[in-house]
């Protein structure tokens, strides 16, 4: 079948026309559109979802097609106070109007995501000029280098935790830890025990607290002082030399574990590929779908149908929370929302026979940010079959009753991957169809674990990998969007539990006899709040998505904790 994705440099040329004539709708020509923090500044554009209704009714009734809108979120560093705004910008491709978005007020300005643009660069010169003249001395002492004139020894900031008003008590601060590394391969697995917490706010940076060898002082001569008086027990961590062998590297090391080496097995499509790709559009076998990247919140699909059924409009990714416990205060306040660091232009490329199977198509995304900057992620998607090498479904038995015979069927599936990096982990996001008409959305992390300088303290909260080193606790949370259609949009939801059924054994002579079993019931959810429930991953529970008018259809979601 053909395989046609849209040509990479015809897309990017599109988006860069579009982002400039977005530009130039918002701004005046002679504006100037430096990216400063207390400037006007176009953060990013994406597109805005139009009205679920208006699509369907596009899609089964030829209504009008709904207009193309893209959703650009402003930092209006210019206003008093300054503020974060939203707009709609459109029609696609050639804009004319920008209205607000609707459903959004201003935002305030501390809100938006820490450390971009020139607030990262201001906020790296000001830790390096205001404390090197101090602590330069102490660095080169007890790690071996220092933030300025290091040569090859150098010292940087290179972790950085926003303090949420649910840590400060204080709604109104913009304020983020960050923690000194020595700059390394894997700089972050080469942690020491110092970090400062600055105040951001438009017109100054400030250090609040600096933490130093298990201890919390007020500023950086306080930290000076008690270096000074215990600097015969506080441990050193000497700059390594690095070396292809240093643990932190990604060289591979080790043995073969097969001499002489052999290839490894491949798949092969023997009579060229099965699936359809036109553009964002798939077609295979009894499936077909659309796909895009979000800038904002990564891979989504759209219009999922399976014998020309509509089972979903929507399956996408919202966010990903990792939320850490810890002793120092850059561990114990570490919650982050990936979305902050646009998981769209996380993506980064994939590559054959790793990645994904050396047959497979890659499709690049290419995003607007920075008014009129193209971001282009090349190999974003990769889409392949995959025969699992597990027996879709089978049966063998030796009576006839049972089925004296062998009926068997291969399980090959097919697979739409992308792989978000933030910071050290790597996200396998797969979408995967099968031939009974079943869609499994599955995450598989890899990658570096996010490490911690280890100190006695860390114990109770942290895996020690090695010398002053530790792997703290941690939990990774994906948050997807499930728009599930059976039949049309007239579902119902009802959640399938599993209990114990507690009874008298009515086949026992003894009557104090119980016999224990499992039943399940169904609990129908009549309203949204009721939908809203917590999930208990010890006690299962299926979830049903079912409409009335047509009793045989029904979806059933199960969640599983990997």
């Amino acid at each position: 079948m053909i395989n046609s994705p849209s040509s990479d440099e015809d897309l990017t040329d599109r988006l860069h026309l579009i982002s400039l004539k977005i530009t130039e709708t918002i701004y005046d020509n002679t504006r100037d559109r430096r990216s400063d923090i207390d400037d006007s500044v176009v953060y990013i554009s994406d597109i805005h979802l139009p009205n679920k209704q208006n699509v369907l009714n596009y899609l089964d009734n030829n209504g009008p097609k709904p207009a193309r809108e893209a959703l650009v979120i402003l930092f209006r560093g210019d206003k008093n106070p300054p503020y974060i705004e939203e707009i709609l910008v459109g029609p696609l491709p050639n804009p004319t109007y920008h209205k607000p978005v609707p459903y959004r007020n201003k935002i305030p300005y501390i809100y938006r995501p820490p450390l971009s643009g020139k607030e990262s660069e201001k906020a790296h010169e000001y830790m390096k000029s205001t404390i090197d003249p101090v602590l330069g001395n102490m660095f080169v002492e007890l790690f071996g280098g220092k933030l300025t004139n290091c040569g090859d020894k150098c010292l940087k900031f290179g972790y950085y935790v926003p303090m949420s008003s649910a840590h400060s008590g204080e709604k109104s601060k913009r304020r983020i830890w960050m923690s000194l590394v020595q700059e390394l391969e894997i700089s972050s697995h080469h942690i020491v025990d110092f970090s400062v917490l600055l105040d951001l706010n438009v017109t100054e940076i400030t250090i609040k607290k600096v933490w130093f060898s298990g201890n919390m002082f007020n500023t950086l001569n306080e930290a000076l002082i008690y270096f000074k008086a215990n600097k015969a027990t506080i441990a050193k961590v000497p700059f390594p030399n690095y070396s292809k062998d240093l643990f932190s590297t990604l060289n591979q090391r080790g043995e073969a574990p097969i001499d002489p080496p052999l290839r490894n097995p491949r798949q092969v499509s023997p009579d060229g590929k099965r699936y359809n790709v036109r553009g964002r559009h798939v077609e295979y076998m009894s499936w077909s779908f659309d796909f895009r990247m979000s800038l904002l919140s990564g891979p989504q699909i759209y219009d999922v149908r399976f014998r020309n059924e509509r089972i979903a409009y929507e399956i996408s990714l919202q966010d990903i929370g990792v939320f850490y416990s810890g002793y120092k205060p850059h561990d114990e306040v570490a919650h982050f929302l990936d979305s902050m660091l646009l998981l769209g232009n996380q993506t980064k490329m994939l590559f054959p026979g790793i990645d994904c199977p050396s047959d497979a198509t890659f499709i690049s995304s290419n995003f607007i940010a920075g008014g009129d900057s193209i971001h282009r992620q090349r190999s974003s998607f990769c889409l392949f079959e995959l025969n699992t090498g597990m027996p879709l479904r089978r049966h063998h038995s030796y009576w006839f009753t049972d089925g004296r015979f062998y009926e068997g069927m291969e399980n090959v599936v097919l697979i739409l991957r992308t792989i978000p990096v933030v910071g050290v982990y790597d996200y396998m996001i797969d979408f995967i169809f099968y031939h009974n008409g079943v869609l499994e959305v599955k995450i598989t992390a890899t990658g570096y674990v996010r490490t911690s300088f280890y100190t006695p303290g860390d114990r109770k909260f942290s895996y020690k990998l090695q010398e002053n080193l530790a792997a703290p606790l941690h939990h990774h949370i994906f948050n997807f969007k499930a728009d599930v259609d059976i039949k049309g949009t007239s579902n119902r939801f009802s959640t399938l539990n599993f209990e114990l059924d507690n009874s008298p054994n009515k086949y026992s002579t003894n009557s104090s006899a119980r016999l224990i079993q499992h039943k399940f019931s169904s609990t129908l959810k009549s309203t949204e709040r009721d939908a809203a429930y917590r999930y208990n991953f010890k006690e299962p529970k299926y979830l049903i998505f079912y409409n009335e008018q047509q009793k045989i259809d029904l979806a059933i979601l199960k969640v599983i904790e990997y």
